[in-house]
């Protein structure tokens, strides 16, 4: 508790202190931030431990890792009675469980997903809204939370075993097989098209897997790097480097960028290699442009997931900085003090133009997940998430 006390004290010195009082350091006001936005996502949490709205376990799944993450930050167990949070990480986690559902799968064009060999995989759908609509979205938080849980094994289910092995071999049985899609993920298993917002979150949930001793197929990283090499841009204009969305000249933005450097990484890309520094260049080149939904808005200001998937892709390849105009500085110091500036009074952050359902949960998850890097580092061990 000692940071949550030295953050809730930083609060009240801003009131009583004298004028010419040293101001707060960047991270303490990053710590004071935290700090506020899990109060007020605490206090959002339905009785039934979800946070409601469409995607409803994708949802609550992106705000129980940023309280696992919180947990490990403080060197606790996010169970332990220890963590302030606890209950609603327990109520967050026995919500997302109960939706499980068991599918069959079987050996694919390029590979057998079938790790454990039960023909059985886990998936989770979108209740009351979309159906199985954004099942892989879904899937893929699920799967994120159970590993960044630290207690995955005690998520067994009589009928089909461990639960994070099957979420990880539903993925990989959902793997894009052929055509321009190969290598990608869409909403559904097996779609016949991929885009690289739905792949971002397919290979974070690999990543956060294979950081809690799960084995990634090799054939899914293989043709992983198939999907790598077609939906990055290589125009030679100003999209040269980026990622687009089903196609390499769709949709180019620093968001999906950066899920590509983490792609890149996941299949053994280093810091230097050259495609990487090729979407390095890109993120640097579209710097200064505003974020948003559309194509003339492809930077991360005020849009939050964006910040989030540009942070797990630099944070998780080591890239400290980027050149910005005036030679190499530290990137993150810009992205913590825009969010701490943005941030609401109550804790919460204005809408990010991919968070349609009010108050906001996503929003303010993606914030505080960035603020505290929450990415599994490749070549590291999970206590450095």
């Amino acid at each position: 508790y000692k940071r949550q006390v030295l953050a809730a004290a930083l609060l009240l010195v801003t009131v009583v202190a004298p004028a010419n009082a040293d101001p707060p350091t960047l991270e303490e006001q990053i710590e004071a931030s935290v700090v506020a936005g899990l109060e007020w996502l605490a206090n959002g949490q339905a009785p039934n431990g979800s946070y409601p709205g469409c995607e409803v376990v994708g949802r609550t799944g992106l705000v129980m890792l940023k309280f696992i993450d919180r947990a490990h930050d403080l060197g606790l167990d996010p169970l332990s009675e220890d963590y302030e949070y606890h209950e609603v990480v327990q109520k967050g986690l026995d919500f997302i469980v109960a939706r499980r559902i068991a599918a069959p799968i079987s050996v694919q064009p390029n590979g057998d997903p079938d790790s454990d060999g039960d023909g059985v995989g886990v998936y989770w759908g979108d209740p009351g809204c979309s159906g199985n609509h954004h099942q892989i979205y879904n899937t893929s938080i699920a799967a994120m939370v159970l590993a960044a849980s630290g207690h995955p094994e005690e998520y067994l289910d009589p009928a089909f075993g461990d639960m994070l092995v099957d979420a990880v071999d539903f993925l990989a049985f959902g793997q894009g097989d052929a055509g321009w899609y190969r290598g990608g993920w869409g909403y559904h298993a097996n779609d016949n098209w991929s885009d690289n917002s739905i792949s971002g979150y397919a290979t974070l949930a690999l990543g956060y897997a294979q950081a809690a001793g799960i084995p990634i197929p090799q054939f899914v990283l293989d043709e992983l790097n198939l999907w790598i090499g077609y939906i990055q841009n290589t125009s030679g204009g100003s999209n040269d480097g980026g990622s687009g969305y089903q196609h390499p000249n769709d949709w180019v933005n620093i968001l999906k960028t950066g899920n590509l450097i983490y792609q890149m990484g996941l299949v053994g890309d280093s810091a230097g290699s050259p495609r990487v520094q090729d979407a390095v260049a890109y993120i640097e080149r579209h710097w200064t442009d505003p974020g948003g939904s559309g194509a003339g808005t492809p930077g991360w200001l005020n849009h939050t997931q964006a910040m989030f998937a540009m942070m797990k892709g630099l944070e998780a390849l080591g890239i400290d900085e980027l050149d910005l105009g005036s030679g190499p500085e530290p990137w993150f110091p810009i992205v913590a003090q825009h969010l701490v500036d943005t941030q609401n009074a109550n804790g919460s952050w204005p809408r990010d133009p991919w968070d349609y359902q009010g108050p906001y949960a996503l929003t303010t998850a993606w914030a505080l997940l960035t603020l505290e890097k929450a990415v599994p580092v490749f070549d590291e061990p999970p206590e450095c998430w």
